[in-house]
């Protein structure tokens, strides 16, 4: 079987969608099912066309010009023509890749698989009025085709299978996979300590920092905190065309405004084992995004067993039960952050928590079930095709 992955950016390019399409086809490979990854050169000029990285095979194509968040790479069409694949896997739903792989698909009587990683209807919570007109004459001059037609849409949360739905995707094509996580590299031997002045609680924030993350509450909360730390965790991302940057600024002058600073640390990006210390260092997690379709660093933080404190977005929703592995949090509520986290300074309480998330994550989330449910679909698709 031969499953081409067909993705807007890859590595060196890191985020949550990158991660998922890398980690997908490196599982698939390890397992003697070949799944090269076609994507775009965007922030890898300087690396070779065709690079394997452990098991996986990136091709890469030059972009053209750039229209919106259009990467324009004719290359990657006459190099998919010329393709036998069983099936093209397409994350992310508005994009060139995504567009041309559908077509290649339709006219080659190849069956497709779409992951929309969020982007569907996850764009109105943080664009209003004209902002989101591209996306709309998109879908409109489109008529949503390229997620209508395909053979199954994967989504990784309650969330999203609902928001797939209100797209108007069938039901029937609808398949909910959370995203797998290699369990074992975030277990540790936790100490559960008393907390105070010298050695306070430590909160951790992982992820992109852009508006829709909601980092104002926490900060808010931060004022009412006492032996206390919140690690911020990423980098500046736009996550729109549409939007302008100058978010993380935002947050750094109103910490340093609020004499926040000895309290807040902005640690910048952290990937692959230094990001894995990161989780083992924290005592809890908390994340108060406004959206989220899946949320894979919820999904770390619960691997590495940290006591969660969310709003009830994306993997959330799925692993959070109150007062077991976690706590849900209003999106602009930073009192109620203040008691949660007051709570959570209970040594018995965070070690309670610790053990219910360890058996939960082993038992469902680990890679070896995640694909194969994967493959139970590829295969499925394949028998019905032939």
């Amino acid at each position: 079987m031969k499953i081409i992955r067909v993705i807007d950016a890859c590595y060196p390019v890191i985020n949550g969608t990158t991660k998922e399409a890398f980690c997908f086809s490196n599982e698939l490979e390890k397992r003697n099912i070949e799944s090269p990854i076609f994507t775009s050169n965007i922030g890898a000029k300087n690396l070779p066309k065709m690079q394997r990285i452990e098991n996986v095979l990136i091709v890469r194509f030059k972009i053209i010009f750039k229209f919106f968040r259009f990467f324009i790479t004719p290359k990657m069409k006459r190099e998919l023509r010329s393709q036998t694949a069983d099936i093209l896997h397409i994350h992310n739903y508005r994009g060139y890749h995504s567009h041309i792989a559908y077509k290649i698909a339709k006219k080659m009587k190849i069956p497709y698989v779409i992951n929309p990683c969020g982007s569907l209807l996850g764009y109105r919570k943080y664009l209003k009025g004209i902002k989101s007109l591209p996306y709309k004459l998109y879908d409109f001059l489109t008529q949503k085709k390229v997620i209508l037609d395909a053979n199954k849409v994967i989504v990784e949360s309650i969330d999203e299978f609902n928001e797939a739905v209100d797209f108007g995707v069938l039901k029937h094509k609808i398949t909910l996979i959370p995203m797998g996580i290699d369990v074992k590299k975030y277990l540790t031997n936790r100490t559960f300590h008393e907390i105070t002045e010298k050695q306070p609680l430590c909160l951790l924030f992982v992820g992109r920092i852009a508006k829709n993350r909601n980092l104002e509450p926490i900060l808010k909360a931060m004022q009412n905190l006492t032996n206390v730390e919140l690690r911020i965790v990423g980098e500046e991302v736009t996550i729109s065309s549409m939007l302008t940057s100058g978010y993380l600024s935002d947050l750094k002058r109103y910490v340093k405004n609020h004499n926040l600073s000895e309290k807040v640390l902005f640690i910048g990006p952290k990937y692959g084992d230094k990001l894995i210390e990161e989780y083992k260092k924290a005592d809890c997690f908390i994340y108060t995004s406004l959206s989220e379709n899946f949320g894979q660093t919820i999904q770390e933080a619960a691997a590495a067993n940290l006591p969660l404190i969310c709003t009830p977005v994306g993997f959330a929703k799925e692993i959070i039960i109150p007062g077991k592995t976690g706590f849900f949090v209003d999106f602009e509520n930073p009192n109620l952050i203040v008691d949660v986290v007051n709570k959570l300074k209970s040594i018995e309480l965070r070690r309670t928590i610790n053990e219910n998330l360890k058996k939960v994550m082993q038992k469902s989330y680990d890679w070896e079930s995640v694909i194969k449910k994967y493959i139970r679909i590829y295969t499925n698709i394949c028998d019905v095709n032939n």
